[in-house]
C-alpha cells in the first residue's frame, strides 16, 4: 500500500498499467499539504500491479475524511479496513466517512459486524462512518 506519487515514475508506470485494465482515474488536484483541503490516492499494489485505489479527500481542520473506492467492481475487505485505518492512524483523521454503492449489500454487512455506524443513503450510495474514538474505547486506550 503506498501514497501515489504522480512525479513518482515508478508511480506512473503503475498507474498507466492499472487504467489501461480499469477506468481511468480523473486524478483531482492534490492540495498542498499546509492546505487544510487534501486528496490522498491510497494505491495497492500485487505483483508489480495495482490492484485498487482509494481517493482518500480530507479536511485536516475537523479531521475528517471521505474516502471512496474507485474500482466499480466487488470491493475488497482488506482495502476497505486498510484505507479506514490509514485515514485514522496514518493521516491523524478522526473520523472516516465510507461510500460503499447500495447494491453492495455483503460489504454493508460486513462494514456493520465491524462497528462502523450506518448513516442511511446519500447520492445512491450508503454511508458509512467509522470513528477513531470508538476504536480506542473497543480497544480500552483511553
Amino acid at each position: 500500500m503506498f501514497e501515489l506519487d504522480i512525479s513518482n515514475k515508478k508511480h506512473q508506470e503503475l498507474l498507466k498499467k492499472y487504467e489501461e485494465e480499469n477506468d481511468k482515474i480523473n486524478i483531482q488536484k492534490r492540495y498542498d499539504k499546509s492546505s487544510n483541503e487534501q486528496n490522498i490516492y491510497l494505491c495497492f499494489e500485487k505483483d508489480d500491479m495495482i490492484t485498487d485505489v482509494v481517493l482518500i479527500q480530507c479536511m485536516k481542520d475537523v479531521k475528517s475524511c471521505m474516502i471512496t473506492y474507485l474500482k466499480k467492481n466487488k470491493k475488497n475487505k482488506d482495502v476497505i479496513l486498510s484505507s479506514t485505518n490509514y485515514a485514522l492512524n496514518t493521516l491523524g483523521m478522526e473520523e472516516a466517512f465510507v461510500n460503499i454503492e447500495k447494491s453492495d449489500k455483503k460489504i454493508m454487512a460486513f462494514l456493520e459486524k465491524m462497528n462502523y455506524e450506518s448513516l442511511g443513503e446519500e447520492n445512491g450510495y450508503m454511508l458509512y462512518l467509522k470513528e477513531k474514538s470508538e476504536i480506542l474505547i473497543r480497544e480500552r486506550i483511553i
